[in-house]
């Protein structure tokens, strides 16, 4: 915790290490768990994995009645916390920044985009000068840059605020005076099918890659972990890997968009 890895050290295609700003320690298994990062850390070891930051927005209310614990519609999603207040938020609405990243895979992403298009706003902001989708994490093997941008926290979208509490106050006459008690944002990374990666990867081994949950992380999060765990000791899967191998992402292999 607080220690940014730099590196990862091989010997002949195999881990043998993790080089850290607090020093080396020598490993013969890693996990990759990077969210937004990992495309990033994993491109000078000569891996590609497709990966695009999207920018969403949630939002918390005043404690208010209970009209269910997890509500889930076209047009907006609330959930009910222990205060009695909810996180309110619209799935797939979001900010699609253009930065260096997004345009080095965007024939990848280009079925997903134009099937989000209506949901999504296009523009440049923060990300194309810094963070893991930058042209400088792009362009140079740096590897001080995770210490640099340890932890991406982008304000909430002004106007996504105002769509959510709308939709909300729309969708259930009963929230029509409901109260929003604070806002925040962050970047969710996605990959091309809004699939996540949990797999070996090929041609370095001891190298799990779990990442690019595309918004679903929080439910499925338990699961993918038991998953990664499995495959970083080589025990029997407790399911088929094969649908989160990183290679259907680079290989050719036909893509099913899933849910966003």
């Amino acid at each position: 915790q607080g220690c940014a890895a730099r590196a990862l050290d091989l010997a002949n295609g195999k881990i043998a290490g993790v080089h850290t700003e607090k020093g080396y320690i020598r490993t013969s298994a890693v996990l990759c768990a990077a969210g937004a990062w990992s495309s990033r850390f994993l491109r000078p070891l000569g891996i590609s994995f497709p990966q695009a930051s999207i920018r969403q927005t949630a939002l918390r209310s005043t404690p208010t009645i209970n009209i269910g614990e997890a509500v889930s519609t076209p047009y907006c999603t609330i959930t009910r916390r222990l205060d009695g207040s909810y996180t309110l938020a619209i799935s797939g609405k979001a900010n699609l920044e253009i930065t260096p990243q997004a345009i080095r895979y965007s024939r990848e992403f280009m079925p997903q985009f134009l099937r989000r298009l209506k949901n999504v706003r296009l523009g440049i902001g923060q990300s194309f000068v810094s963070g893991p989708d930058s042209l400088q994490a792009l362009l140079t093997s740096n590897d001080r840059i995770f210490e640099k941008n340890r932890v991406l926290d982008p304000p909430p979208l002004k106007w996504l605020v105002g769509q959510v509490v709308e939709s909300v106050r729309k969708t259930f006459p009963q929230l029509g005076d409901i109260e929003i008690d604070s806002a925040w944002g962050g970047f969710v990374d996605c990959t091309p099918d809004a699939v996540p990666v949990v797999s070996q990867v090929d041609g370095v081994k001891g190298l799990v890659l779990a990442a690019g949950c595309s918004g679903h992380g929080f439910g499925l999060g338990p699961g993918l972990g038991y998953l990664a765990a499995e495959l970083v000791v080589n025990d029997m899967p407790c399911v088929d890997p094969t649908p989160f191998r990183l290679s259907r992402l680079v290989d050719g292999s036909k893509l099913d968009i899933a849910a966003i």
